[in-house]
């Protein structure tokens, strides 16, 4: 797996290595394509909200968007497929690190493993698909706190 980080906001470098490490151990546990791409971007809450009111029709700033760019179709075994874009708003990720007492590693790792895992497909639109998301997230981040 290719995951790739940005950083619009140079505050956020230190943290590239918690997302390639709980997107790679995500991948392993749940069922991901081989020879996916993905970009993980920390943007501010400026380019978030930006994001959340052109595709989700919300004036508001959210703390992780993804953007699916694969289809059930598209994916060519054994090449190198873009499987999605995560986008993370770090301030949004600090105020909830101070909100709930997290630690920022835990923070950033749950927010890019949530952002994967609805590339992957999953949801929380359904108490039952809530579930299962979430105990796949708990079971990947006792490793992050």
């Amino acid at each position: 797996m290719d995951i790739v980080v940005r950083y619009e906001v140079r505050a956020a470098k230190q943290y590239g290595g918690v997302v390639k490490k709980v997107i790679n151990q995500a991948a392993e546990q749940v069922r991901c394509p081989r020879g996916v791409a993905v970009s993980v971007s920390f943007i501010g809450d400026r380019k978030m909200r930006a994001l959340a009111r052109d595709y989700r029709g919300k004036d508001c700033t959210a703390n992780v968007l993804s953007f699916s760019t694969h289809d059930s179709y598209s994916m060519i075994p054994g090449s190198q497929n873009d499987f999605g874009d995560i986008f993370i708003s770090l301030p949004e990720a600090k105020r909830e690190a101070k909100k709930y007492r997290w630690t920022m590693r835990y923070a950033v790792a749950r927010l890019a493993l949530h952002g994967f895992l609805h590339l992957l497909g999953y949801d929380h639109r359904k108490e039952a698909a809530a579930r299962k998301m979430e105990k796949i997230e708990e079971k990947i981040l006792k490793k992050f706190t």
